[in-house]
């Protein structure tokens, strides 16, 4: 039988607490002791991040810890005008399967949310430490806020989609899908895959921007991959959209 995981997600927030349950694979554990940092919508490697301005997105670090008693300490930003926060946390416990009351392995996860006031430069830093207090790790990343982003419009059959939706409910099996990016943002490529129903992406293709594409009811839905260059950074960054064929 696979090693699977159930999280205990106990999130702290604002104004209450609730719990999630998720499936998560052994494999994708921390290392049994340290931790490891995670961009939720970048790359951390890349050592910078770009955020729009006035936005409450997800512009999310995670850091994995192996101990519970592990803490991130000193959170800070470089001005007043970043935000940066502890936004919840996370205690997650690995089962050898489901039915398994007594769990084999365990991480803490803390997240950390960014909130730019005004545009600019900025820096934010953080310390992960071990139970004593010891610290284990300082990390630092620079963060470019601005008021405007990558994607200026997505298109889909000559219609401009939301781009606070991701999802777009689609009445024809052949569309037009184009892409449209602000000054200064360079187009890497565009990529087509097909979700099954049990969630595996598959027949990855590159296409040409403006070009038709087919969103089979054969798959639960078509992904749209978009990866771009940033104008602040430098770094790729990758979007997402995802076309589900709702004709009857």
């Amino acid at each position: 039988m696979k090693k699977i995981g159930k999280i205990l997600c106990f999130c702290m927030l604002f104004l209450g607490f609730s719990m999630n349950a998720i499936s998560l694979r052994a494999e994708e554990t921390v290392p049994e002791t340290g931790y490891t940092v995670e961009g939720m919508r970048f790359n951390w490697k890349d050592g910078a991040v770009h955020i729009k301005t006035k936005d409450y997105g997800v512009n999310e670090i995670r850091i994995n810890m192996s101990q519970e008693n592990f803490t991130v300490k000193n959170v800070k930003s470089s001005s007043k005008n970043l935000r940066f926060w502890t936004s919840r946390t996370c205690v997650v416990k690995h089962y050898e399967n489901e039915e398994d009351k007594d769990y084999y392995s365990m991480e803490k996860r803390v997240y950390l949310s960014m909130f730019a006031k005004k545009s600019g430069s900025y820096k934010v830093s953080f310390d992960v430490c071990d139970k004593e207090g010891n610290c284990l790790g300082s990390e630092t990343l620079k963060v470019f806020a601005s008021k405007d982003t990558g994607i200026k419009s997505f298109q889909v059959a000559g219609k401009k989609i939301s781009l606070s939706s991701h999802t777009v409910a689609v009445f024809k099996e052949n569309v037009t899908v184009k892409v449209s990016l602000n000054k200064g943002y360079k187009l890497k490529k565009i990529e087509r895959l097909y979700e099954k129903k049990n969630y595996d992406l598959v027949s990855k293709k590159k296409i040409k921007n403006g070009q038709k594409v087919k969103v089979s009811k054969k798959y639960r839905s078509t992904l749209i991959r978009v990866t771009y260059v940033d104008k602040y950074t430098k770094k790729d960054v990758v979007e997402e959209f995802w076309l589900e064929n709702w004709k009857r």
